[in-house]
């Protein structure tokens, strides 16, 4: 064969196999792209049919600006990190309340409540810390437990808005008592009007009432 020719040969070849790889990592991102495609638009999707501010059971932390949709990594580093501090200082209200806002926010009742009682013992009268017990209760599967310390809450503190929001949605939900959630429903949007769960809220109040 001329060398020519070789040349030729070799330089096709070159065409092909280049034109191959990139057929190949084409339909391959093209794939990848439509399953994240998918997966966004599921996301999007279950969203919007949670009110803001909500976990998955529609109770809201007492703190608004808990954070929320922490990677679950984290949060363990984070609690790792606590309970290290507690073996040393096994009374520090601060940080059994952190170890219980995180069992909360990895939706593990049973230890946020644990860590919840254990700061109350400390500071019984704390609103904020009885909204969250009483929202823990309630995913525990013990609305009782949760609205009384729903009300206790209120007694400390009758200003906590969000202690008459999970006292609605305990009212509405377990009790299937949506007339006696409006009265709290409706403390709530008073006490907070900006609320980003104020149209959620009416919506619910509105169907209560049959509007």
């Amino acid at each position: 064969m001329k060398k020519e020719h070789l040349i030729l040969v070799i330089f096709l070849a070159i065409i092909c196999l280049s034109g191959l790889a990139i057929y190949i990592y084409m339909n391959s991102h093209s794939s990848t792209a439509e399953t994240q495609g998918g997966m966004t638009m599921s996301d999007s999707t279950m969203t919007m049919q949670m009110p803001p501010s909500e976990n998955s059971s529609g109770e809201m932390n007492s703190n608004e600006n808990k954070p929320q949709g922490l990677d679950p990594k984290v949060l363990q580093l984070q609690i790792e990190q606590l309970e290290s501090q507690l073996k040393t200082d096994p009374n520090n209200f601060d940080v059994l309340v952190n170890l219980g806002n995180n069992y909360f926010d990895l939706n593990n009742p049973h230890k946020a409540i644990e860590n919840y009682e254990k700061a109350l013992t400390i500071h019984p009268n704390d609103a904020p810390v009885l909204v969250d017990c009483g929202s823990m209760y309630r995913q525990e599967g013990n609305p009782d437990k949760a609205i009384d310390y729903f009300n206790r809450a209120i007694k400390v503190d009758p200003q906590l808005p969000q202690a008459y929001l999970n006292l609605g949605m305990v009212m509405a939900m377990e009790k299937q008592n949506p007339t006696g959630a409006v009265v709290y429903w409706k403390k709530y949007l008073e006490l907070d009007p900006n609320s980003e769960m104020k149209d959620f809220i009416t919506q619910e109040i509105n169907k209560a009432e049959g509007k």
